[in-house]
Order: C-alpha cells, then structure tokens, then sequence
C-alpha cells in the first residue's frame, strides 16, 4: 500500500487521476514572479466515516509556496515558521471526514525568478485515509514563458595593458556577458574584431580561462562571430580574453578603440560600451647605434689626410622623431672639404652659412640615417698633436633630454707612407713558363709620407721551385743575404726601381704554380707586401728520336728461325714525369716478337710505366724471323712512343738486314747396283735434293748428261713419285734447261728417279760416272757427282743365238723385262718450319718441248651457294677504278681445270682470298695509296707459279656437274699460258702479267661473261709494259668504262641464273 510520502517522490509514477477538483488559477501559461492559486476539494460519499484523512500536494520545480497561503476550508494551516503541512511528505492531518462531509484545501505558489521559457509545472493533490489508498486528483500543467537578459550592466568589454601601453606591447582584451534575465540564453556569440592599430596574438584566446582555438577548429582573428557559450544561464557570466600587440611605430597619444557586439538565438545583437586604450610613445637615441666614427678607425692623422667622420643615427623610441638636425664642432687644424656631406649616400646642398649644421630631418620610430662629413688636416701640424670632432643631435618633440652630443679626439703623426700604388712588383713577360727558363719582375718602391724611412729592407719570399734570385738596381746586382736586401734610408716621394730575375728548375710538374712574393720593411712601418708573381709552370715530358733510339748491337745479317735482341732505349728529356708510357712496336709479318725484358708485353704494345723527368728505361726485345724475305725487304721495326700529356712520337726506324739462302750443296745421286754392272743390265739412278738452306730458292733448275754408254729408258723419269714426260726422245733432265723447281721452301726435299740400260758394246773394266748440276737463283749452282760404277763384260760370238729359231746378225741386249721395274718412288715429306706454311714443290716446266697447240677447258660450278657468293664479291666493287676488277677476276676463277684434279687451284683461290681482301679493307681508307708489298709476297707468287704450271700440264674438258646445276664454261690456250709462265719469275706481282695470264681462266660460255673476258684481257694486255708503279697508279686512279660495263652485264646474267 503506497503512502503519501511516495506517491510524489522523485522517480515515482505518477498517481492515477481519481478526483478531478482540482482547480488552479492561472490555467495556461504562468510567468516568472506570478501567483498561481490551487484549490482541491473532495467529498466522503461513503456510508462510513473517513478516519486518519491526509491530504498533501506536490511542490513543482520552479513554484515557491507563498507563506500563509495554505488554507482548510477558509482556516490557515501554516505552522510558527510559516511551513505548511499540506506540502510535506506525510501531508496535512486533517481527522475524519463523515460521511457526505465536504472539505476543501486552498494553496498558493509564487513561480521563481529564474526559470527556463517553455518548462513545463505539474501540480497535483492526494488524499488519503486509514481505510483507503491514496487518490490522487487531475493533474494541471502550466508551460513557463520567460526570456534571457544580456544588455545589462553585467556585460561589458575592456581592453587594457598591463603597464605602460607602447608601441609593440601587449594588451588584454576583456569581453564580459552577463545573463541577468529569467531563462538561459543559447548560443551566445560576440562579435569582437581586432581592433585597429593592433595585432591578434596566436593561440591567446581563453573563455572562462580555457582554450579557444581547439574548439573553434580555426584561428580566432580568421572567424567573424565565434560562439563563446552554446549556453548561458540565467544569472551566468562568460568571460573572453585575448591579447593583441599594439602596432609600431605609433605617434603619441595614439587611441586604440575596442568595439564589441553580442548576441544570442534569443537576443538580437547589440553595442557594449566602447573602451579604449591610450598609446604612449616618444622618439630616443640613446641607443649603442647612434655613434660618431671616423676613418681612419686608428684615431691617428698625417697631415694632408683625409678625415671621414660619420654619425649613425637611430631612432630607438617609439614615436616620430621630427626635425632632427646635427651640428659638428671640430678643431681649427681641420678643413671641411666641400661638398663631401653625404646622407644615406645622397650628397647634400651646400650651404654658405652654418656650412657645419646639417638638417636630417624627421626619423620615424625604428629609422635610421647616416651622415658623413670629411676634412682635410692642414699642413704643416706638431706631431702629436690631439684633435677634438664633435657633433650635437637635437630632435622634436623633446622631453626631458631632447639631444645628445658625441665627440672623438684624434692624434697626428707624421711619418712614412706607401701607398700600393706606387709600390708594388710587377712581373715582366708571359705568366706561363717552362721548367728551366727565367722570370722577370719589377719592384717599384716610393715613399709618399711625410717622414724618411729608415733602415728600409725588401724581403723575398719564393718557391722551391726557383733555383737562384738576382736583384738588379740600375743594371748593378745587388747581394741578398738570407733573402733580404737592404736598401737603407727612403727619403719621402723619392721614387726607387729594381729589377729582379729568378730561375726556375728543371724538372716541374706540369701545371704547377711557382710564386715569387715580395715585402717592404723599416723602422718606421710594419712589414708591408708589395705583392706576389705567380706563374704557371707548362710542363711536359718529352722523348726525341734523337736521344731515344731502337739498337741492335749485332752487325750480322739476321737469319731465319734465329732471334735477334733489340735495345729499346726511351730517356725523357721533358721537365715533367712520363705517365702511361706505351710504344707500340710495328713488324714486318714474316717476324715476331719472341721476348721482352725491362717492360709488360700486351700484343705488339710494350707497357713500361712511369718514367721520371731526366731517366731513362731500357727495354730488351727479343725478335725471331719466321721466313725468309727478299733481298729488296729487309726487316723493319718501326715504334711509336705514346704517354700522358704528350703527342706520340716516333722514333726512327731500326732496318735489320736479313739473309736467307738456299742450299743443295749435300744432295747425293746413287745408282741400283751401285759397284758394278754387266753389259745390257739396266742400271736406276736416285738424285735426292733436299733445300737444307734457311731461304727459299725461287728458281732451281736440275740437268744431268745423258752419256754415250747409257741408253735411257723412255718415261721412266719421276719427281717424289709423279711421272715427268720426255721431251722428245731426251730425258726431262738433259733437255734444255733440265728439270725446273720453283719456289722451293727451306726443308723441302726432291727425289728424282729414272733408268738406264748400259750399251752392249762397253768395254770390260770400263767406268761410269753421272754429274748433276743444281742451279738455282741465278748464281749458285751445286755439282753432285755419283760413284763409280764398274762394267762387267763377257765375249759374244754372233750367229746363232739361243732361244731364236734363226740367226742374227747383232747385239743381243738384256730382257728389260726380266730386269727390275722401276721402284715407286716414295712419298718424301716436307720438314715443318717453324711458323711457316711450306708449299708444295711445283711440277717441273718442260722445256724445249714441241707440244700441239690444243685447248683445255675450265668449269665454274654455279650452286646456289657459289651464285649468291659471287653476287656478293661482285656487288662490293666500286665501279670507277680498274682495281675492282681484279676482285672481279678472283670470283670467277674456274672450279676445275682439264680432266685431272688440280689442288692448287684451291691453293690459288684461299692466296687471293687472304692478299685481296686485306687490300680491299685498306682501300676503304681516305687518299689511301697502294704499294707493292701489297701484292708482292713469296706465298703468293708460288701459288700462283703452281696453278698455272699445273694448269699449262691439263688435257681435255672437266667432267660436268652432277644434278640440276648450273655451270659455266670455258677454254684456253695452254700453250700461250705456258709461255706467259716462263715470263713469271722475273715479273712482279704488282704488274699486269700475273693477272693477265689468270685472266685466261675465266669462263667464255655465255656471252656477257666472254665479252667481260675479252674486255678484262685486253685492258691488262694493254698494261704489260707498265712498271710496278704505273701499275698501281693506274689500277687506282684510272677507270674503264667499258670494262665497268661488260662487268655490269655478267651480274645481270648471274642474276638470271639466281632467279631460275
């Protein structure tokens, strides 16, 4: 059961409405300091009495009970202190109501001063008795109407500086708003500008004593009107500060004025009081930076020196210093110079009168100005003497100090002066110098002060670079002592000149600096430079090809496969240390370098290093010639000798003579038997020739006589195994010349076989001997003699003969063919040489022979492979230059020759291969001129002597190709090639012959290719008769249209072929 004290607790429901007499005046709205009337009346309409009645109403919040206003049924129920009981817990004890009895409560409330627009006020009675619950009556609501009040006495804004308000102090700026009416107000903001003349300070804005800024999310200065309170209760007061920093300058009694609004959702924005600051500032140099200088700083002054006094003026106060003026006040001794007043720089008026007042005029706060004032010392003055310069600032307005006075005191001397001027050194000639060489410099010495000088010295300063410094004085040297020289007393503006001369060593660093430095000293003055020379060494090292050499000590001719040592002799006579030193050293190719001593080998460079200025490196090159050369060659060594900062030098070529010379001085000839032999036997002879020279023999020719008693067997002749035909009825080696050997290389070895029969009619006892005679280059010649072979004879009587059915008149000779066949002749070997190739022996040249003119047939095989080869070389010919056509000629050279298989014929093509495409990589150079080792080799010319020998020796036509092929063919006169063959050995390479003979090769089947032929042999028939040199000449300079031409129609053929 719920008793009267809970029904209107906080938090409990509330009571159900049972009785609806409440009544309460107003009934609507109720404003703050209203009376609002209640009365609750309720009857028993019971049968019963109604005991323990209490009756109690609740106290809403923001209604006061007005005190004696509580009433039952007309009588007050207020206790001594003007409580009534009707609003206390327990409620008010009213006895037992009877039945029907009516009873009625009456209360008054005063609603509060303070109290939130729009609330809302309860009020509701409750009764209750011993027998029944409480019952609670309807429940009035009031809604409360009230309003804030912020234009009040209360609110205010002050702005104010802690002391004395200045230019570039602080002030505090103060907003105050009050809420002095009934309700809250929301939102109150405040519009509160900077005020002018002033600056916010960052991050100063405090409301109620906190922090702003975070708040806001922005600079407060930057916000127009930021809210300082969402909300602000009655009676509630927020307090904003921020500081600002007064402006400066600022004049005097400047004001600063703070204007303030504020406003809130429920009041429109209104204008606190104004409050203003009052600025205090005045102008001041008092400060360190308003000072009075002169120049010269040292206080000391010779006569006729210029004095330059400047006054710095700074304005140190806050305020506008206005007609600021200077008067100097200096000593009698000192002249102004006119029109040296100068202001900020700016050259000021002069003035007739008061020439020493200078009006600067007006200095705002912070401001400063410059004058400069210069005087003359007059001459003559007492040395020692003191002098006073004084000057005097007065300013407006002034308060109790309204100028200061400033004053510098000044000492006259008297006594030597140089001025740079007229005493200086000076160099004479160029500031680049080479190691070795002599400097000049000039020294000019003139005391210009107004005292003498006195126990004057120069003293010298130099580099180790110099190796000795001469002073000369009026062409007299002059002696230094510990590099000082002594030249007394200078009297005043008496002028002196010297002449100086130093030279510099040798050797210098390159680019070095080498300086020469020169001071005045005397009792009088310090030590005084009168400058210093500087050059700038131009350094180099330097190798001359007369002081470095390429040396062979050795006066034999060098032979081949022997090493020969060469000194490399390399002495820098340059001024600087060689660097990288490298000589690179070019051989001819039939000789290699075999050892260094005294460097590091990289190919055909010597690395040698460094090499100081004056020393001198020798190197030991070991050199092996590989093969023989011609006698018109010899071997040559050239270097070039290259390092850092320095152009390549080449130093003069060394020759090394070479000798080379075939040998077949130990060949032997034996014989098969080798004693003795009958009478009709047959009788083998072996002539073994071995080269066991160290050169090559161009040309060797073999002929052995056929003697009376032998009868030679036909076409037993043979050379290392190959059959050699007889020249008519004589032997190969006894017809003409003999038999022929070209170019046969050191090591190479002949065998010639043959047989003989001896003559029936020898005598017994009878001897035979067979002499062999070697000829070869011409001059030598070798005779080999066989040994003796004895004749064994029996008596023949004639008539009839055994094993013939009928006489015969004659000489029964031996069976040739029960005599031993001719041995094949074994294959010999070439011994190697070292580093060279030998080739094969050439077949011999027949001689003397009669031969029917026939023709032999060539073959050029046209694959595909071969067709886009020649394509290839035929396309890389610049027409224009008769050149081209011999790369011309060695892609159509033929495949095969005759019936027979040739070697040499790859021979032949691999030689040119290797000659013309070196050649063809050097005619690509620039004004690149040929000469004639370009063609001129021995390897070359013994392939070529081979292939035409073999080809001359060709028969009939070579088999054509298998398959689908494509072939070119042609013919030639071997006869006519044989000729121009016995021409070869005594024609250069680097004429016309050679390649007019392999001219005859080229194939004449289809008619571009003949007519390219006929053209090319008529162009080289035509240069027969040049020498070496016209040769060339004109294979590079002259050009043939027609042949250019003819070759242009073989591509186009060619190319035919290529498209099938």
């Amino acid at each position: 059961m719920r008793t009267l004290a809970e029904i209107f607790a906080p938090g409990s429901p509330t009571l159900p409405e049972g009785l609806r007499t409440l009544d309460v005046s107003p009934e609507r709205e109720l404003e703050p300091g209203m009376t609002v009337r209640a009365a609750f009346t309720f009857t028993n309409h019971g049968g019963a009495p109604a005991t323990g009645v209490r009756v109690r109403l609740n106290r809403p919040e923001g209604l006061v009970y007005l005190v004696g206003s509580g009433m039952l049924d007309g009588v007050p129920l207020d206790d001594e202190q003007g409580n009534t009981p009707l609003l206390a817990p327990a409620g008010a004890a009213i006895g037992d109501v009877a039945p029907g009895q009516r009873r009625r409560i009456e209360l008054c409330y005063s609603v509060a001063g303070a109290i939130e627009n729009g609330s809302t006020v309860e009020i509701q009675a409750a009764v209750a008795s011993f027998e029944l619950e409480p019952v609670g009556s309807n429940v009035v609501r009031l809604i409360a109407r009230s309003k804030p009040n912020l234009r009040n006495s209360g609110s205010g804004a002050i702005v104010e500086s802690r002391g004395e308000a200045v230019p570039g102090g602080e002030a505090l700026v103060t907003v105050r708003v009050h809420n002095a009416g009934e309700s809250s107000a929301h939102d109150v903001v405040v519009l509160a500008p900077i005020p002018e003349k002033t600056q916010y300070v960052p991050g100063s804005v405090r409301i109620n004593g906190r922090e702003l800024e975070g708040e806001l999310g922005i600079a407060f200065d930057r916000l127009y009107a930021p809210v300082v309170a969402r909300t602000l209760g009655s009676g509630a007061t927020a307090t904003l500060q921020y500081r600002v920093r007064i402006d400066a300058p600022l004049p005097d009694a400047t004001t600063i004025l703070l204007q303030t609004r504020i406003a809130s959702q429920e009041s429109l924005a209104f204008d606190l009081p104004e409050s203003s600051l009052t600025v205090t500032a005045a102008p001041e140099f008092s400060g360190e930076r308003n000072a009075l200088r002169v120049e010269p700083s040292t206080g000391e002054l010779l006569p006729g020196q210029r004095l330059r006094v400047s006054i710095s003026l700074q304005n140190d106060g806050n305020a506008r210093a206005e007609r600021v003026d200077v008067t100097m006040t200096v000593d009698p001794g000192l002249a102004f110079v006119r029109a040296s007043a100068h202001l900020d720089g700016a050259p000021l008026r002069e003035r007739k009168r008061e020439n020493l007042r200078f009006e600067i005029g007006a200095l705002d706060a912070g401001e400063s100005a410059e004058l400069s004032v210069e005087f003359v010392l007059s001459s003559p003055q007492p040395a020692s003497k003191e002098l006073f310069v004084g000057a005097r600032v007065s300013w407006e307005p002034s308060t109790a100090l309204g100028e200061r006075y400033f004053e510098r005191r000044l000492t006259v001397v008297s006594r030597p002066h140089f001025v740079p001027r007229r005493n200086r050194l000076v160099r004479i000639g160029a500031g680049l110098v080479r190691p070795g060489e002599s400097v000049e410099g000039e020294i000019s010495i003139t005391n210009t002060g107004s005292a003498a000088a006195h126990d004057a010295a120069l003293l010298f300063a130099y580099d180790p670079s110099f190796e000795r410094l001469e002073v000369f004085e009026n062409d007299t040297p002059r002696a230094l002592a510990d590099r000082r020289l002594e030249i007394g007393t200078l009297e005043p503006f008496n002028a002196r000149t010297l002449r100086l001369r130093a030279h510099l060593q040798s050797p210098l660093r390159d680019r070095a600096e080498a300086s020469l430095r020169v001071a005045l000293a005397s009792q009088e003055s310090e030590e005084r430079s009168l400058g210093e020379l500087r050059w700038t060494v131009d350094s180099h090292p330097l190798f001359s090809p007369e002081r470095s050499r390429l040396e062979r000590n050795e006066s034999e001719a060098l032979r081949p496969n022997r090493v020969t040592d060469v000194a490399l002799h390399l002495e820098n006579v340059g001024s600087d240390t060689a660097k990288n030193v490298n000589v690179r050293l070019f051989l001819a190719p039939e000789a290699r370098i075999e050892s260094v001593e005294g460097a590091t080998r990289a190919n055909s460079a010597l690395l040698v290093g460094e090499i100081a200025a004056g020393a001198s490196v020798e190197v030991r090159v070991g050199i092996r010639l590989l093969r023989s050369l011609a006698r018109e060659y010899p071997l040559t060594l050239d270097a070039v000798v290259t390092a850092d900062a320095m152009v390549p030098v080449q130093l003069e070529r060394l020759i090394i003579a070479t000798i080379a010379q075939p040998d077949f001085a130990a060949g032997t000839l034996r014989s098969e038997p080798n004693e003795s032999i009958g009478a009709g036997e047959s009788i083998d002879w072996t002539l073994r020739l071995r080269n066991s020279g160290d050169g090559t023999a161009r040309r060797v020719e073999i002929a052995i006589e056929q003697p009376q008693i032998l009868l030679y067997v036909p076409n037993s002749t043979t050379v290392n195994g190959v059959p050699v035909r007889d020249i008519g009825a004589l032997p190969p080696f006894a017809a003409g010349r003999g038999i022929v050997f070209t170019a046969v290389e050191p090591g190479v070895e002949a065998v010639i076989r043959w047989r003989d029969v001896a003559h029936n009619q020898l005598q017994l006892g009878e001897r035979i001997v067979r002499k062999a005679r070697v000829s070869y280059d011409g001059e030598r010649s070798e005779e080999i003699t066989s040994d003796e072979v004895q004749v064994r004879a029996a008596p023949l009587l004639a008539g009839s003969i055994a094993g013939l059915p009928f006489g015969l008149d004659g000489i029964v000779g031996s069976a040739l063919g029960g005599q031993r066949a001719v041995e094949e002749a074994p294959q010999v070997e070439a011994p190697q040489v070292e580093a060279l190739a030998v080739p094969e022996l050439a077949l011999p040249e027949l001689n003397g022979s009669t031969v029917t003119r026939s023709l032999i047939g060539t073959l050029v095989v046209l694959s595909p492979e071969r067709l886009a080869q020649i394509e290839r070389q035929l396309g890389e010919i610049r027409p224009g230059r008769v050149v081209g056509h011999l790369f011309a000629l060695r892609a159509l050279l033929p495949d095969a020759i005759g019936s027979a298989q040739i070697p040499s014929l790859d021979l032949l093509r691999e030689g040119l291969r290797e000659s013309l495409d070196r050649l063809f990589i050097k005619l690509r150079i620039p004004h690149y001129a040929m000469v004639e080792r370009e063609l001129e080799t021995p390897a070359l010319r013994a392939t070529i002597e081979n292939a035409l020998a073999d080809a001359a020796l060709a028969r009939g036509e070579p088999a054509p190709p298998s398959g689908k092929v494509a072939s070119l063919t042609g013919h030639f006169d071997g006869e006519e090639v044989r000729a121009l063959l016995e021409r070869l050995p005594e024609a250069p390479l680097a004429g016309a012959l050679p390649w007019f003979a392999l001219a005859h090769f080229l194939p004449d089947e289809r008619g571009a290719v003949a007519r390219y032929r006929s053209a090319l042999c008529a162009a080289l028939g035509s240069l027969l008769a040049c020498g070496p040199s016209e040769f060339l000449d004109r294979l590079t300079r002259t050009t043939d249209e027609g042949l250019d031409a003819a070759l242009a129609g073989v591509r186009d053929s060619l190319a035919s072929l290529q498209a099938r």
